[in-house]
């Protein structure tokens, strides 16, 4: 069984990307654990590259800057050029996000080659649902279209998200759950008795999504609105919390993409001397990144969470809150908090015990208000021994279960099952 990955050098996935440096962004790489696994596992690495969401011309390019930026051994991969050689025995990874749906709503060339293509293609094919919410319709469709065999995510989507049932009601399996990992940098650094009696909020209020289906569901345009709520009342709540949310639509955009200047230069202006002058000032980055750590920052963030030493913020709290979004998707913080023993308040939801977290023992539950959220804060910071029990629990939990040896070992077990049993 080989399992082939689809443009693992487009970030926000896996790895540093070239549209990173590109853009002078910095992305989280939520599933950086499943490629680590694959390359230091396996003999070789199979990828399939096209020109979907390339920031050069030509993605095999882009692919081998990548390869070089991450310092791979080049001599690892394997690069899958055609989908229909690959055979039922093939496992076959991409996204939902930038390839079946866009977030402008667009479809390209590109991807309408690769949807026919897939269609045909005879492997198993596996599409990750991050990021669905944005032209939810169009994904559905496109992936309907292109056969798709199993949706994965950190979620039962299945289960848990109404908006998730009336869009896919084509697929009848559960999403199959691969819960976030927290990078190994997530550590228990400062006393627990040592930190702040009080809640930190943290995460990225994303873009207003612009897509009627979104809208007219859920009678409004935002993906996070607990985010929203916290953002907006950070002063009426400061007692009790500290937000460090961000709220991304304070810059500027053009046509749903931020308008990013590179080295002063807008990247979308045209003609043959910029297109010169892109490149070579690429290649220095490219360079300067090869003989310095990859994740030292020489680009900016357009995250105000990443402009901050993030873990030790974690380190600094007693508890906190990382609101979900409203499509049924936990955001990746709750497990990076966790891990750095501060107690998560979160929805009380399958969303968690699916997974075997049990609210009052793990985490603490709320009913998805600004309101009870106070409560419970207040509650916990009279009941310090209770909340350091739940912080405890909630560390040893993300220890256990969110291995990503035995994630991975577990998914592809069943992959291996699925593939001889279709």
């Amino acid at each position: 069984m080989r399992i082939v990955l689809h443009n693992p050098h487009i970030s926000p996935w896996y790895k540093v990307g070239v549209g990173d440096i590109y853009n002078r962004v910095r992305s989280v790489q939520k599933y950086s654990y499943i490629f680590d696994f694959l390359y230091n596992r396996e003999c070789k690495v199979y990828v399939y590259i096209d020109n979907i969401a390339t920031s050069l011309s030509c993605g095999v390019v882009e692919f081998w800057t990548w390869v070089v930026i991450n310092k791979f051994n080049p001599f690892k991969f394997v690069i899958i050029t055609d989908l229909q050689k690959l055979t039922s025995n093939d496992v076959f990874i991409t996204f939902i996000y930038r390839n079946f749906a866009t977030i402008d709503g667009k479809m390209r060339k590109e991807n309408v080659r690769f949807i026919e293509s897939l269609r045909a293609c005879r492997a198993y094919k596996v599409a990750q649902l991050s990021h669905y919410g944005y032209h939810t319709a169009m994904g559905s469709n496109n992936a309907k279209e292109a056969k798709i065999d199993l949706l994965v995510s950190e979620s039962n989507l299945s289960k848990n998200s109404s908006y998730f049932r009336y869009h896919y009601g084509w697929y009848e399996k559960d999403v199959y759950v691969m819960p976030f990992v927290p990078k190994d940098r997530f550590q228990v650094k400062t006393d627990f008795s040592l930190r702040k009696r009080k809640a930190l909020a943290t995460g990225t209020l994303t873009y207003p999504i612009d897509d009627e289906n979104f809208t007219s569901f859920f009678g409004g345009r935002i993906l996070q609105p607990m985010r929203k709520e916290i953002y907006a009342n950070s002063e009426l709540v400061k007692e009790k919390c500290d937000s460090f949310i961000s709220d991304a639509s304070e810059h500027k955009r053009e046509g749903g993409a931020p308008v990013k200047k590179w080295r002063g230069y807008n990247r979308f202006s045209g003609g043959v001397l910029w297109e010169i002058k892109k490149r070579a000032r690429l290649a220095l980055y490219i360079l300067r990144i090869y003989f310095t750590r990859v994740s030292q920052r020489v680009y900016q963030g357009d995250r105000e969470y990443m402009k901050f030493d993030i873990v030790g913020l974690y380190n600094k709290y007693m508890m906190f809150v990382n609101p979900e979004e409203i499509i049924g998707l936990p955001g990746i913080g709750f497990v990076e908090g966790m891990a750095c023993g501060c107690a998560y308040i979160g929805l009380d939801s399958s969303i968690y015990s699916d997974i075997g977290m049990k609210q009052g023992v793990h985490y603490i539950a709320y009913d998805g208000t600004l309101s009870d959220l106070c409560d419970k804060i207040s509650y916990y910071q009279e009941n310090e021994d209770e909340l350091e029990e739940i912080a405890g629990n909630g560390k040893k939990f993300i220890r256990d279960n969110n291995d990503p040896i035995k994630i991975m070992e577990s998914f592809l077990q069943f992959l291996s099952f699925e593939t001889q049993n279709r």
